[in-house]
């Protein structure tokens, strides 16, 4: 019953805006913690909850993965099938919006036989998820690249999930604490989390950290730690292309400078598309760039380094990309990978995959559903909200725009000299 109160608090007291939690989980398909973890806590939670949570599902564990002769080789703690289911889930997380990918692990996790095809083409089916396009992510080399990616962010983890599978993390912050409660709780867990977060938790003492009569106790730290990071984090959103020299001009001269130096308070989204256009003939994508077929080429690796590494390592590639005087050469791009700690095998396999293909037509359907409709090249959108304002002086000074949205201001922000920037924050 004190759920449903909390929740009533949160709607009346609050405002009705919903907030999101981050919930990442790092699982493994046939592992059974991970199966009573997601059937039994997360998938309840998420069918009360979901327009509270951004969900983040990483299957990999404690799996192993090599490339020594240009193919990728796994080793999954269940055997092969896990390997196999691993792909399977990791396609349709990449292929398809949350709400279906969630719904498909879920019942596909929920099965005595979870990873034979049988069982996963009846949970696509249900889920209005088409297998035919899982089996050519699967043959196509796809899977491969998709699972290698879970498992490169699966091994930055701190500290190492090899402590236990599943590894649950809230707003990219991992707690022992809330990671002990949440795979017995994770529905009071994630309500009170959202309680703070709306009704100000700056303001919270130790008194209301009890929860439900006594349920669990979150420390101060903890709390202080993961929600400060939630309203500190800054969203910018970079529509661009590849080969437009002002979208060069700003991620040289404006974001990747900030990004040096406030990168822990900037959540970097980048969307490389721009003014292209697409079309889908008979399942075969085709492109034109607004600067010609190299723009193509140049906006298809960033898509692929962006999805398939992390946000650090693809930030500074693209910045690397762009800064030289060949952006899209072969050459250029791979001494990039190189100083980026990205594989450059990697991006050609996603590239001549067909991967990159969808992976820009995304791009291509985010660039259309922008309100108001994009008029320039490159667009920056802060916290998922368009303000003509704030693009125009991001262009001119992105640091001072972005520090004035951090409320506990880092040090360089302390320190930088604003230019004459009045925004009224909405």
């Amino acid at each position: 019953m004190w759920k449903g109160l909390l929740m009533f608090a949160i709607l009346c007291v609050c405002g009705s805006s919903a907030q999101k939690i981050k919930i990442s989980v790092y699982y493994e398909t046939l592992c059974s913690d991970s199966v009573r973890y997601l059937v039994n806590q997360f998938y309840p939670a998420y069918q009360n909850l979901a327009d509270n949570m951004e969900v983040d599902l990483v299957a990999y564990g404690k799996a192993n993965a090599s490339n020594d002769s240009g193919s990728w080789e796994f080793e999954c703690q269940h055997g092969e099938l896990e390997c196999y289911e691993n792909k399977v889930h990791s396609c349709a997380i990449e292929l398809y919006p949350v709400s279906q990918s969630t719904e498909f692990v879920i019942c596909s996790m929920n099965s005595t036989d979870a990873s034979s095809d049988a069982n996963n083409e009846e949970c696509a089916t249900s889920t209005n998820i088409s297998w035919t396009v899982l089996e050519e992510c699967l043959t196509s080399g796809q899977a491969d690249e998709l699972l290698a990616a879970n498992g490169r962010r699966t091994d930055k983890l701190i500290p190492d999930i090899i402590n236990f599978v599943p590894t649950i993390v809230f707003n990219d912050v991992f707690s022992a604490q809330l990671q002990s409660i949440s795979l017995t709780n994770f529905e009071d867990t994630l309500v009170f989390l959202l309680e703070q977060i709306q009704c100000g938790f700056c303001q919270f003492n130790g008194s209301n950290l009890a929860v439900g009569s006594g349920k669990f106790v979150l420390g101060v730290s903890v709390l202080l730690i993961l929600l400060q990071k939630c309203v500190q984090t800054v969203k910018v959103s970079v529509f661009y292309e590849a080969l437009c020299p002002d979208s060069i001009e700003f991620i040289d001269k404006q974001l990747f400078p900030t990004y040096k130096y406030i990168g822990n308070d900037i959540k970097v989204d980048l969307v490389p598309f721009g003014n292209a256009k697409v079309t889908n003939t008979s399942g075969q994508l085709k492109f034109v760039c607004q600067h010609g077929p190299s723009e193509c080429y140049g906006n298809k690796i960033h898509s692929c380094a962006i999805r398939l590494y992390s946000i650090e390592e693809s930030t500074e590639f693209v910045y690397c990309s762009m800064e030289s005087v060949d952006p899209s050469s072969n050459e250029n791009l791979e001494k990039c990978a190189n100083s980026s700690d990205i594989s450059w095998a990697s991006l050609q396999t996603c590239f001549q995959s067909g991967q990159a293909d969808i992976l820009l037509e995304k791009n291509g359907i985010r660039t259309k559903n922008v309100e108001p409709a994009i008029k320039f090249i490159p667009t920056v959108i802060f916290n998922d909200r368009y303000n003509e304002t704030l693009q125009n002086e991001a262009l001119e000074d992105f640091m001072a725009v972005v520090c004035q949205f951090l409320e506990y201001k880092p040090a360089p922000c302390r320190k930088y000299v604003y230019g004459k920037i009045e925004v009224k924050l909405v």
